[in-house]
């Protein structure tokens, strides 16, 4: 019998054991599905945001290469209004000195056709002077009208080069004018875009920082409900086994107590055999009469029988 509890008692004990491991390597597996679930959630949500993000990247850069192109197109138009105008004035300035050294040079042929007509009308003694010498002084005078063209036409472009170029330096300062206002007004304009996507960026960051400590509060949330539904489980479990334990253990003292039922005669009517041939010796030793020693055995029986 006592065998048949102890292997009853082990059985038990190896079937708890079997139960706790069952629990735990659910418990286990439960753990890494969640942990699972939870690091696919960072990674969507990271990736997520980072999708954003590079969709707002895109959306101000392709801005900003408008505006570049736009200013681009711009300043090529402002150059080449530049160049358009400088070559109009520079041509208008050519036409103007044309036309006053056409005026000089017409003016300087009057004057000498008037002096050929002068000296062709004109009536010398032909003692006082040759013909050849009369040549000789209408030659020299011309040479001395043409030389005082070619100063008077030199002394008329070196006059007119500097309002020439103050001129053409006016227009080119009034389209480098417009081309830096263009140019500080693109760049004001890129400027706020870049300020607006700074700030565009930090709200996306923001919202992902709020998003990712709501995800992380809700998964440890979810991780610890699981956690407490674990040992929830498990205690139910430790209780469901130690109440087994205690009912096998109450059912082994109630056996034990049964089977001390039905020995507890035999084994008391050895004890007194015991008691009767242990009280007989000790009379025979101490060689008491045998009236007495009736006397005193039946008072020994008596009392047995009592208890």
């Amino acid at each position: 019998m006592k065998i048949k509890l102890n292997c009853s008692f082990f059985l038990l004990r190896k079937e708890a054991y079997r139960e706790f491991r069952r629990l735990y390597h659910l418990e286990e597996k439960r753990r890494q599905q969640l942990l699972n679930r939870h690091e696919y959630e960072i990674d969507e949500q990271r990736e997520e945001f980072r999708h954003k993000r590079e969709e707002l990247i895109k959306k101000y850069d392709f801005e900003l290469q408008t505006i570049e192109q736009k200013e681009k197109i711009e300043i090529e138009r402002e150059n080449v209004l530049l160049s358009n105008e400088y070559n109009k004035k520079l041509k208008q300035i050519r036409f103007d000195q044309e036309k006053e050294l056409k005026i000089l040079r017409e003016q300087f042929r009057e004057q000498t056709k008037q002096i050929k007509r002068d000296y062709d009308s004109s009536i010398l003694p032909a003692d006082s002077q040759t013909l050849k010498d009369r040549k000789e002084q209408l030659k020299r005078y011309l040479i001395q009208k043409e030389e005082e063209l070619y100063l008077r036409e030199k002394q008329y472009l070196d006059n007119q080069q500097p309002i020439a170029d103050y001129q053409l330096k006016t227009i080119e300062n009034h389209h480098q004018q417009r081309i830096e206002q263009l140019e500080k007004q693109y760049h004001i304009k890129k400027e706020n875009i870049l300020k607006q996507k700074e700030e565009d960026l930090w709200t996306i960051d923001e919202h992902e920082l709020r998003s990712r400590y709501d995800l992380l509060r809700k998964q440890t949330k979810s991780f610890y409900s699981l956690f407490r539904t674990m040992l929830t489980q498990q205690s139910e479990k430790e209780l469901q086994q130690l109440d087994e334990q205690i009912r096998f253990e109450r059912d082994t003292l109630e056996a034990q107590l049964a089977d001390d039922r039905r020995e507890w005669p035999r084994l008391w009517k050895k004890m007194q055999k015991a008691r009767n041939k242990q009280f007989r010796q000790k009379l025979i030793m101490n060689k008491i009469a045998p009236e007495a020693e009736k006397n005193l055995i039946k008072k020994v029986r008596i009392h047995n029988q009592s208890l």
